[in-house]
């Protein structure tokens, strides 16, 4: 299930924001402070190419209050940060999303990288359907999004050589 997932993803298979190996061995003070500090206004931005690609995600969407969301959240995931959360992952590798919601980081990946295959799986299907329209607008052809509950459904890890999980654990309950 979930958990084995997890601990998988600990002993060695890639997870953004950093490998989960190297991040889980920094003290919990210096990931926040880490965070606050390359979130804050003025913050050096990163590879403009991110910038780019952050602006035709959130072109993709369509409705105002969805449109301001995206926004919203990549303001609060800025360039800088995606560039260090993106930093582990490669081309022509098999990425799976876990709780990938409106797809935004599926999006990116697929922009970045359009020989990659990227899976993203949500328990919102409103969500999902919304990341399958923006990901048909932007030509992105290698992304799939799947309803998947995380608390209930095994994961298949054998399907894929990286991981990225954002804003999902405090979702799932322990097993």
């Amino acid at each position: 299930g979930f958990w084995d997932c997890l601990d998988r993803a600990r002993r060695g298979i890639q997870i953004g924001l950093f490998s989960l190996r190297r991040w889980c061995n920094v003290p919990r003070w210096w990931r926040v402070l880490c965070a606050l500090h390359t979130a804050a206004p003025g913050a050096k931005v990163g590879n403009p190419m991110y910038k780019t690609m952050i602006r035709q995600v959130v072109q993709a969407y369509s409705g105002k209050i969805v449109k301001t969301y995206i926004y919203l959240r990549f303001k609060i995931i800025n360039p800088s940060i995606l560039e260090a959360m993106l930093s582990d992952f490669r081309p022509n590798r098999r990425a799976l999303v876990l709780g990938c919601g409106f797809g935004l980081f599926d999006l990116i990946l697929g922009l970045k990288w359009p020989e990659k295959t990227v899976r993203g799986v949500d328990i919102n299907e409103g969500r999902l359907a919304a990341a399958r329209e923006a990901a048909l607008r932007l030509g992105v052809r290698n992304n799939t999004f799947e309803f998947m509950d995380l608390s209930r459904d095994d994961v298949r890890l054998g399907d894929c050589d990286e991981i990225l999980l954002l804003d999902i654990l405090h979702h799932v309950p322990p097993a």
